[in-house]
């Protein structure tokens, strides 16, 4: 019995060098939206929150935060924060987090012109509204 197992793996890892020895091609993964972070970035004594930013182009993003009950991970709520800046620049989100019951955005303003960059912070309370927003440094790059 030992033996026609012994062959049988021999056999199976013959074959499995085989396989590997030959390139494998398939069509290549493409997608207009490119997913740039996602993940959880915070709770509170109810909730869970969790984010997903998508970059389409300059002009066309989407940072939709989801807000999960904490007891049994329903789908409380969905919404896209992002805000396109006014004046001739576009944002990149940067950071964000969620502390003390709200969501504090960093994003990266950059000027289309010869505008400097800056770095922008906004403020949404727990429900996913923009409290504030303001401008908090300038990059020298």
């Amino acid at each position: 019995m030992k033996f026609l197992i012994a062959i049988f793996f021999a056999f199976s890892a013959s074959s499995l060098l085989a396989q590997l020895t030959e390139p494998v091609s398939g069509k290549p993964y493409s997608t207009e939206k490119k997913e740039n972070f996602s993940g959880f970035i915070g709770e509170n004594a109810t909730c869970v929150y969790a984010i997903d930013y998508l970059y389409i182009s300059r002009r066309k993003q989407e940072l939709n935060v989801r807000k999960f009950f904490k007891s049994d991970l329903q789908l409380i709520d969905s919404k896209n924060i992002f805000i396109d800046p006014e004046g001739d620049y576009y944002s990149e989100p940067s950071e964000v987090f969620f502390q003390n019951n709200k969501i504090y955005l960093f994003s990266i303003l950059t000027g289309e012109k010869d505008n400097p960059t800056l770095v922008n912070l906004e403020i949404f309370n727990d429900n996913m509204e923009r409290m504030s927003s303001g401008i908090v440094d300038t990059l020298d790059l």
